[in-house]
């Protein structure tokens, strides 16, 4: 069967792959699906540095046109005229009584520019949940150019991306890609009505590290147990704290 080329968009926040997982994972995706003959562009209001506080809403990279290690990449630029009413955006976002309306008013802020950024593919395929509100202007974009739209949430139930903005930015999708059974069936307990493929977690095949450098460096003998991301629950830390102790009782040096 001959498989047909897509040109896809991919619709993120923020791309800067490597400084978080959530962009090195949107980076990872746009390698092996052009791999596999996609044309594949990123959609993101940053790409040349990490946005902190206001810069979601009030900061645009200085070019229209980026390429991120090879990606090419679209700038989702907010005109400075809409200033007061991304000021007005920014104080409803931080009120979780009043997230939706914020949403609605970035829609109604970023309709043109995500228009123009989203036009011309065969799929809109968001990563993430609705944090910065990015995943609105990518929905709002898909359903004038009749674009399916695809949302990754890598969401993490209890604990993140799972507010009512984020639902609000879910049942807004055509299908969504979940990493698990277990969030399969928590989007679909939550009322979530569109397919639901679960994809699991791809790990790349990497053997080019140098484990005996790591441990001379660290000055690590015996047996070692590797975490890396940030101390935080959402991340799993304390169950990694908790297998740790488990481990340690078994392992004995």
């Amino acid at each position: 069967m001959t498989r047909r080329q897509l040109k896809i968009g991919i619709s993120i926040w923020s791309f800067t792959p490597n400084t978080g997982g959530l962009q090195a994972h949107a980076q990872n995706l746009c390698k092996h699906l052009r791999l596999r003959g996609h044309e594949v562009t990123v959609i993101t209001r940053s790409a040349t540095r990490i946005p902190v506080r206001d810069d979601y809403l009030f900061f645009n990279e200085p070019a229209d046109d980026i390429h991120v290690n090879g990606v090419p990449v679209r700038v989702l630029c907010l005109s400075y005229a809409w200033s007061p009413v991304l000021w007005i955006i920014l104080k409803l976002a931080a009120r979780p009584a009043a997230t939706g309306l914020a949403a609605t008013l970035y829609e109604m802020v970023a309709a043109a520019p995500a228009r123009a950024a989203f036009a011309g593919f065969d799929i809109i395929h968001h990563v993430g949940h609705a944090t910065a509100l990015a995943g609105f202007a990518a929905a709002q974009a898909a359903k004038r150019h009749g674009t399916p739209f695809l949302v990754q949430p890598t969401a993490h139930p209890f604990n993140f991306g799972d507010s009512k903005l984020d639902f609000q930015l879910y049942r807004q999708s055509n299908r969504l890609l979940v990493h698990t059974c277990y969030e399969r069936d928590y989007f679909t307990s939550r009322g979530i009505n569109c397919p639901i493929d679960v994809v699991y977690n791809g790990i790349e095949d990497r053997a080019d590290g140098q484990g005996d450098r790591f441990r001379a460096k660290h000055r690590i003998e015996g047996p070692m147990i590797l975490y890396i991301g940030r101390k935080a629950v959402d991340k799993g830390y304390p169950l990694m704290v908790e297998a740790f102790k488990f481990l340690q009782k078994k392992i004995r040096q």
